[in-house]
């Protein structure tokens, strides 16, 4: 378990930018600064339009093997492909996710989902 607390607030994303990069660039970052807590600014983390979307993943997002860390998204918005998971959890432990709304796109013939809260994983 870390000790003490240090926080990693990243630069805003870009329109143009690719959500999944920015988000992995930063959180590497966050680590190797041993930060316990990110800050993100907020944004639209847009993976479903043009070149920004990967259309061959599972889940947009998959975190593995983190370990006491708070990630606050500040009220940012995940716009979802239809028919794909958010984020995935792979050997994770004490991570929170804060202030994050995921939005799943509407698919034609059909409603789309919000979700807005926070999600905690692994054992506080």
């Amino acid at each position: 378990m870390k000790t003490g607390s240090c926080r990693y607030e990243p630069t805003a994303l870009t329109p143009n930018e690719n959500p999944k990069a920015y988000f992995y660039k930063h959180l590497q970052l966050a680590l190797k600064a041993n930060a316990t807590d990110i800050l993100f600014p907020k944004s639209v983390f847009d993976f479903i339009s043009g070149s920004k979307a990967d259309h061959t993943a599972e889940y947009v997002l998959s975190l593995s093997n983190l370990s006491d860390l708070n990630i606050d998204f500040n009220g940012s918005t995940f716009l979802l492909p239809p028919f794909k998971g958010g984020l995935l959890f792979k050997s994770d432990q004490r991570v929170a996710l804060r202030n994050l709304v995921l939005e799943s796109a509407k698919v034609e013939g059909s409603e789309g989902q919000t979700y807005s809260g926070s999600l905690m994983h692994g054992i506080y």
